[in-house]
């Protein structure tokens, strides 16, 4: 338990929290699970509350700018490690740019706010010593992120009696269309791909299931061929393999809403039947639709590197053969699948297909508007482009 002018708050085992404090005028009292509104609320008033009580307070110990900036990267150097005296490193681009407007050796406590609103402005201002030109908004956003980070270490610290980091404002991200394969791009690869296939098989599954099943890299090594089911033609997403604390272990997928079934469109669901004929005298439900190919049929998961290393060497043979160079991973494959399916089902169904909690992430992210746009102007001037054709003939 924990008592001060703020009120009480309790954590207990199951990870809830009771609260007794006053915000803008409402006595907020009882117990809220972490994440709720009432919990949110309560948490918020008793941070502002705490900056109110150790505003100015700072610690007989001061730092510089530089002395924070060593010790955070000091912290992250050895994460898990004997702590070393790590030295300062001075090659990180950002750091630089916050050195140079705000000076190393300034101490931390005599910040204002001021000086941090002047240095987002000349931030902004400022050009790329390589190329002169401005700096793009991905530069900006990574050289405030790292100040915001010094800010709070400092005031956590009591190294500066005041959170300044709350001044700083990251400007909005340049807006970019997802990358996706033409469809022309996409024949050539499912071409070649086919040429291949009694040898390395898993080099169709993967990108049958990106482009047709929108599945994630980790997704397409935790398919099993239980999960596959032919005869309602759906495949479920129960699982994925991940490489954590140096392992492979099997999870359950990123989200909450990706663990769900997913419609097999014809394309997919014949290339799968074609890998399951191959070993279907052998293979069990257990077995992984992907698996390695050396040696002995085991039914063993491919490593989560994969996806990664078919589709590099199918773009290395298309290169080979067609003079095409074509840029091609696992999430590229899900963005096409994204936008292909939202050319037929509009961007909610598209959200459905790759199971996203919210429509505009799959709008934002997934969705290439210029292939879209396209689409639109094909089904509403279906004859427009054959006309030109004929008079040109």
């Amino acid at each position: 338990m924990k008592t001060d002018a703020t009120g009480i708050y309790i954590r207990d085992d199951n990870g809830k929290y009771r609260v007794d404090s006053m915000y803008r005028g409402f006595h907020i009292t009882g117990t809220f699970p972490k994440g709720t509104e009432g919990f949110r609320l309560a948490k918020r008033y008793l941070k502002s509350e705490k900056d109110k009580i150790n505003k100015g307070k700072v610690s007989k110990e001061r730092k510089t700018l530089k002395e924070v900036y060593q010790y955070i990267d000091s912290r992250a150097r050895n994460k898990g490690k004997k702590k070393e005296q790590s030295t300062i490193n001075s090659d990180n681009i950002f750091y630089k740019h916050i050195a140079k407007y705000l000076g190393k050796d300034t101490y931390m406590d005599t910040l204002k706010r001021q000086h941090i609103e002047s240095f987002q402005d000349r931030l902004a201002k400022d050009v790329s010593e390589k190329t002169g030109k401005p700096l793009s908004v991905t530069m900006q956003r990574k050289a405030i992120e790292l100040m915001r980070r010094i800010l709070n270490t400092a005031y956590s610290c009591e190294w500066m009696g005041e959170r300044l980091a709350g001044y700083l404002d990251a400007p909005e991200q340049e807006g970019k269309d997802p990358d996706i394969l033409t469809e022309e791009e996409t024949e050539i690869l499912f071409k070649q791909a086919e040429e291949t296939f009694y040898n390395t098989p898993n080099r169709l599954g993967v990108l049958a299931l990106g482009v047709y099943g929108g599945l994630r890299r980790g997704e397409m090594c935790g398919l099993q061929w239980k999960h596959v089911d032919f005869e309602n033609h759906k495949l479920f997403v129960e699982q994925q393999k991940l490489y954590v604390g140096r392992e492979y272990r099997i999870t359950d997928p990123k989200t909450r809403a990706s663990k769900m079934w997913v419609p097999m469109e014809l394309e997919l669901e014949n290339i799968l039947k074609r890998m399951y004929d191959r070993i279907k005298t052998i293979a069990k439900p257990e077995h992984f639709v992907l698996t390695k190919r050396k040696g002995r049929y085991t039914g063993n998961s491919v490593c989560v590197q994969t996806p990664m290393y078919e589709l590099q060497s199918l773009s290395e043979q298309v290169s080979k053969k067609y003079g095409i160079e074509i840029i091609v991973t696992p999430h590229k494959l899900r963005r096409t699948c994204g936008t292909r399916v939202a050319k037929k089902e509009g961007i909610q169904g598209a959200a459905d297909h790759l199971r996203h909690e919210k429509p505009d992430i799959t709008l934002k992210r997934y969705v290439n508007h210029e292939a879209m746009q396209e689409e639109r102007l094909r089904k509403m001037y279906p004859k427009t482009k054959q006309s030109v054709e004929q008079k040109g003939a």
